[in-house]
């Protein structure tokens, strides 16, 4: 093993990070991202009423992806502490550690102080990210940012990037053409054997053609493939010969994904990420204009048939890939809300109020419910089983019905089920769990008039922008964000427009799930490493030639992080997306660094001469 290969070169010479955590942040590249398997978690008592109708989760996405990723990280950082003695490894920014000591402590100190301390530690259901993976990610910068010293370890991280791309658009592109891979027989080998057979409805996307690979989500797809993009954009700008033509294959491959994840999130990031390609790397426009214009023709051909194929494979016109690009799919702003004005919840009586009808129950024990209209007449009704009947013009558009013994009045209106009780104190309203609550409405800040925008975003950012001002200081715990947020504001969800029983468990944006999870310093402590990042690499690369393959290196992987950072605003954390982020973090942290010496040094050598 030792011995020179063709008497020059050695294997360790060759393969400089043959042994390490270097080995360890590669395979974790290379597998994160791709393991996909069932595992079925019992849900503790105190989950079950987040999750209605079932006391356990399935779940594909995050268990063992968040178990891969603690342990692999945690032998990469014991084998880099047994490295320590490297001076030259050791030598990693102060602001860095400074960053990554602060966010760490607050995930910490949140897990500690958070309503559930269990739940916080293992992170919650789907999404597992809990206290450890919170940390892995953290280690991973400081890692990668050491491992960068070395020859070929950041080149090799982005290969196998893509590398892991490459199968992820295999995948997908069945899902595009409506023949998903995932939900084939083949895809019985992701679930256990007493499982098999299931697996073409188990907790997968469904919807045809949407292109969603081994992610939870076609949105996160959008964010990776933004990722993808760039980073093989990055090699087609730079590079020269066959490895800009590979650079320019991998791109067309990686826009069908990107396209097909229908993610307005991802195009836009990844769109603005190879733009930051170009103008760093302004001065090589000339000589890629080829690459350009051969891009080009490629993208439209690629839409061209994807779309065709969509609107063939599709059952309706909404799924085809050109209806994305409609102004309203753009704005993404859904349909009309609810008429709801008010449920109004008194001792004795409720008020059901929309805008084009009141309904008043009243309860007595004498005479049982008697009902009202918009006028204060009481209106007679006929019992049909349990539904009433009411004469004509009367309630329209409300379908009434009465359980006399449990003395609970229901009422369905816009597909939206009402369920309301008489109990000792007065009349309740039944939640999804049944169980009798007083009506309230959450806290709220901002979107009035745009509650639908992107998808309920508007809804969801509203509520939550209130729990970042309660979680300035120290957040409510790593990924409790679905135990913080007012899932108990019903009627504000039906007057959105929104399921009655709609469980809201992410914040569809990166910076409030920071904040409200570990808490405001922990976010500014996040925004401080990338910003630092980001104004390191502006500073370095805006006046460079890229003519050494660590500037090409540092500014593209630079561009990958913004595409991921502006798809953050839209989307929220995900460990098979996240991983990748976190690892070109430190890589691109520890090419400043040696970028950095290298210019020191150069600047040493002129002073002496």
């Amino acid at each position: 093993m030792g011995k020179p290969l063709r008497g020059k070169i050695s294997w360790r010479e060759a393969v400089p990070f043959y042994r390490g955590p270097a080995w360890c942040l590669l395979v974790i590249l290379a597998v994160i991202p791709l393991i996909l398997y069932l595992r079925v978690i019992p849900l503790e008592p105190e989950r079950i009423p987040y999750w209605v109708g079932t006391k356990e989760n399935w779940d594909f996405f995050g268990f063992y992806r968040a178990r891969w990723l603690t342990l692999l990280t945690g032998l990469a950082w014991l084998l880099s502490m047994k490295e320590s003695a490297d001076s030259e490894k050791d030598d990693v920014p102060v602001w860095m550690n400074l960053a990554l000591g602060v966010y760490a402590f607050f995930i910490v100190a949140s897990t500690v102080l958070a309503e559930s301390p269990w739940f916080a530690w293992n992170g919650a259901p789907d999404r597992q990210e809990g206290t450890p993976v919170l940390l892995s990610y953290l280690a991973l910068v400081w890692i990668a940012a050491r491992e960068t010293a070395q020859k070929g370890f950041a080149r090799a991280a982005v290969v196998v990037i893509l590398g892991g791309g490459v199968v992820m658009s295999v995948i997908g592109g069945s899902q595009l053409l409506g023949y998903d891979l995932v939900k084939t027989e083949l895809g019985n080998w992701v679930v256990p054997r007493k499982f098999e057979g299931i697996i073409s409805s188990a907790g997968l996307i469904q919807s045809s053609n949407w292109v969603y690979g081994l992610l939870p989500n076609p949105n996160y797809m959008g964010g990776y493939a933004a990722m993808l993009m760039v980073l093989s954009f990055g090699i087609l700008w730079f590079w020269q010969g066959w490895k800009a033509g590979v650079g320019v294959g991998l791109n067309c491959l990686f826009f069908t994904i990107w396209l097909g994840s229908r993610s307005k999130a991802g195009l836009l990031s990844g769109t603005l990420g190879m733009l930051l390609v170009i103008v760093f790397g302004r001065s090589k426009w000339r000589e890629k204009l080829i690459h350009l214009i051969i891009l080009g023709f490629a993208y439209g051909a690629i839409f061209l048939v994807a779309d065709t194929l969509s609107m063939r494979i599709s059952k309706s016109g909404s799924q085809r890939l050109l209806y994305n690009l409609t102004p309203d799919r753009i704005a993404h702003q859904q349909s009309a809300p609810s008429d709801l004005v008010d449920l109004i919840l008194a001792s004795d009586s409720f008020e059901l109020i929309h805008f084009s009808s009141r309904i008043r129950c009243q309860w007595s024990p004498v005479s049982g419910f008697r009902f009202y209209n918009q006028k204060g007449e009481m209106v007679p009704y006929e019992v049909k089983g349990q539904t009433l009947l009411f004469p004509s013009g009367q309630f329209r558009g409300s379908l009434v019905k009465v359980a006399t013994e449990s003395k609970v009045v229901q009422i369905t209106r816009e597909d939206v089920v009402y369920n309301v009780m008489y109990t000792e104190q007065g009349f309740r309203l039944l939640d999804p769990w049944l169980r009798p609550v007083q009506v309230r409405e959450a806290r709220r800040w901002g979107f009035a008039q745009s509650q639908r925008w992107g998808n309920g975003r508007g809804y969801i950012w509203s509520r939550s922008l209130p729990l970042l001002w309660d979680a300035m200081l120290m957040g409510f715990g790593p990924d409790m964000f679905v135990y913080a947020f007012p899932n108990d504001d019903y009627l504000s969800k039906v007057k959105a427009g929104y399921p009655f029983n709609w469980l809201v468990d992410k914040p569809h944006n990166l910076y409030l799930q920071i904040g409200i999870n570990t808490g405001g310093i922990s976010l500014m402590a996040f925004l401080f490493l990338c910003g630092r990042w980001l104004w390191e690499s502006c500073r370095l690369y805006w006046h460079s030639t890229f003519e050494r393959s660590q500037e090409k290196l540092g500014l593209t992987v630079a561009a990958a992080g913004v595409a991921y950072l502006i798809a953050g605003m839209f989307n929220d954390s995900v460990v098979a997306v996240a991983t990748i982020f976190w690892v070109l973090l430190g890589i691109g942290i520890g090419l400043i660094l040696q970028e950095n010496k290298r210019l020191l040094a150069t600047l040493s050598l002129g002073g002496k001469r």
